[in-house]
């Protein structure tokens, strides 16, 4: 009886989803919702049996569970699950598990790569007791929706317990939370960061240097222990994705995976939405990448300052979102790698909170004829037209859909 309610459920939800993919509307989380709500275990009952590695941490989810999902398609093909989209919350990932069911209720796959929201890490991972735990790591600045930071780690911690001791961790050790979690664990754990200061102890590990860059790539080398250095080239620009890198190879050392085997796929990952995507408006090249706290204002700056060509930055900004709300630490910024690159020949601010990063940049000195703060869509894009310059797109996540339905992306 309880097999067919959730058979019953499965197929309530797939209708709905279709339905909604009708009347035009996203599908995923009101399914995903109405499952949840008729039968809370329904997560545990899909997810019994698989193998699951789940990724979360403030920074580089979506683009770490990517690049996963792609080492290990190549080995598991169509009996791999991925959740790719950045839909993370127990909702939106109950869907996916619906959405790989056949009209029997049954699984399709037995693998499985899920992005999870820190908050959330108990819940999801005491329904689907993933094998395999990614955390990248954690921003003090992204507390907006939580009491505190310390809040926000014990969640993951939490999530981490419900596991039991058989779950792998594989956590940055670059970073001071997720590397305490790593110390504080009894179980095995995986970790990956920079060569320097981490002495022998790192699964995966990056000696800093670049060997080759272009506008769209560039190569580096890696350690993996036991297996020795190895070339490996992204079509994902920026630096700050080595560490998306290596916390996909960890992953896979996790799962008894050979990492020489699969690294050359590495370089077929391409941008997903809004980060570091490219397309191009009259002609004209663009790039977005979310920025969503300082951790990862920080790693764009330091970006748009390497770049040897004239650019425009725009920096949208608004307080829709939950993960939008917390404009603070953007009052902290330092500015000065952007000040001292010659090539950033504009900055445009727009977006409901577009004056608090324009008030930011007066204060730091900032030349007033190269900051304009301008909140319409039309009148920011004729001046873009007029620049003729390549331009980057820096918004905060709910602006990050605005923007992708304005491009039509």
């Amino acid at each position: 009886m309880k097999k067919i309610f959730t058979i019953v459920i499965i197929l309530l939800c797939k209708s709905l989803h279709l339905l909604l993919r009708i009347l035009g509307r996203n599908g995923d989380a009101l399914p995903g919702m109405l499952a949840l709500k008729l039968c809370p275990g329904i997560l545990s009952r899909m997810a019994e049996g698989m193998h699951c590695v789940c990724v979360t941490g403030t920074n580089g989810k979506t683009t770490t569970v990517q690049m996963l999902s792609k080492l290990m398609n190549e080995r598991y093909g169509e009996d791999l699950m991925k959740n790719t989209l950045g839909v993370n919350l127990p909702q939106s990932i109950t869907f996916e598990f619906i959405r790989n069911t056949d009209c029997l209720g049954r699984m399709k796959c037995h693998y499985a790569v899920i992005e999870c929201d820190e908050d959330f890490m108990p819940v999801v991972c005491r329904a689907i007791r993933p094998k395999t735990i990614v955390m990248t790591n954690l921003s003090e600045d992204q507390v907006s929706r939580f009491p505190s930071v310390e809040y926000v780690f014990g969640r993951i911690r939490s999530g981490l317990e419900a596991c039991g001791g058989a779950t792998v961790l594989c956590a940055n050790a670059d970073d001071k939370y997720a590397s305490r979690l790593a110390s504080e664990y009894a179980g095995k754990t995986l970790l990956f960061g920079k060569a320097d200061g981490n002495g022998n102890d790192l699964c995966v590990s990056w000696d800093g240097m670049v060997s080759e860059e272009t506008e769209d790539s560039f190569s580096y080398s890696l350690a993996v222990k036991g297996e020795g250095k190895m070339n490996l080239g992204s079509s994902i620009p920026g630096t700050f994705n080595v560490y998306n890198a290596m916390a996909a190879l960890a992953a896979i050392k996790a799962l008894g995976m050979r990492t020489s085997d699969y690294v050359p796929y590495l370089k077929d990952v391409l941008p997903t939405a809004s980060r570091m995507e490219t397309f191009a408006v009259d002609g004209i090249p663009m790039r977005m990448a979310l920025v969503k706290n300082r951790a990862s204002f920080d790693v764009m700056a330091d970006y748009v300052a390497s770049l040897e060509y004239d650019v425009a930055i725009v920096l949208a900004q608004a307080a829709e979102l939950p993960d939008d709300m917390d404009t603070g630490w953007v009052e902290r910024l330092d500015l000065s790698v952007l000040k001292g690159a010659s090539h950033i020949k504009k900055v445009f601010f727009t977006g409901k909170t577009a004056d608090v990063w324009y008030k930011r940049f007066v204060e730091f000195g900032f030349d007033a004829d190269s900051i304009i703060l301008i909140n319409d869509n039309d009148s920011l894009i004729s001046a873009i037209r007029e620049l003729r310059l390549p331009v980057l797109w820096l918004p905060c996540y709910s602006e990050s859909i605005r923007l992708r339905k304005c491009f039509k992306l």
